[in-house]
Formats: structure tokens, C-alpha cells, sequence
């Protein structure tokens, strides 16, 4: 007698592509208070420049600006972000 195999199902599982943003650069502005930097992000073909607290793309939001980095947060999922330059 042939015995059959219970059916398996196939599940694909496919991770969730990470965000297209890029650090481009970071802008550093000297003020009476300090210094005030500027995240230069590039995203869909668009440049946009932000400040912490400042949303980019309906998406994200600058949680933090270095030298060399900025943090964003996805606001879809609460996912953080680092992006550093190159």
C-alpha cells in the first residue's frame, strides 16, 4: 500500500527592502548658538535637505545629525535608521 506524505505548503517569505535613502552629505552651519547641521539625504531621484525633527518623504523622521551620520526613524514601523557618508 502507498502512503501518502501529509502536503506541505510553500511559504515565501521575502524580507521588506531596505529604504532608498542616501546620505549624500552633511552641512554644518556655525550659529550664535553652535553649530547647526544639515543632513543631505537623496531619495527617488530628489535631494532633501533636513534638520532633526524634520520628516523626509512622509516617511521618515531626523532623529539625529553628526559629522558623519544622520538617524532617521521609519515612521511606518518605528524601525531606526543610521545612514553614514561613504
Amino acid at each position: 500500500a502507498a502512503t501518502s506524505a501529509p502536503a506541505l505548503s510553500v511559504v515565501d517569505s521575502v524580507a521588506p527592502e531596505p529604504p532608498a535613502v542616501l546620505l549624500a552629505g552633511i552641512g554644518i552651519e556655525r550659529t550664535s548658538d553652535g553649530r547647526r547641521r544639515t543632513a543631505i539625504l537623496s531619495a527617488d531621484g530628489r535631494v532633501f535637505l533636513a534638520r532633526v525633527g524634520d520628516e523626509v518623504m512622509g516617511r521618515f523622521q531626523v532623529r539625529g545629525v553628526t559629522d558623519d551620520a544622520v538617524e532617521l526613524l521609519d515612521l511606518r514601523d518605528g524601525t531606526p535608521l543610521r545612514l553614514t557618508l561613504p
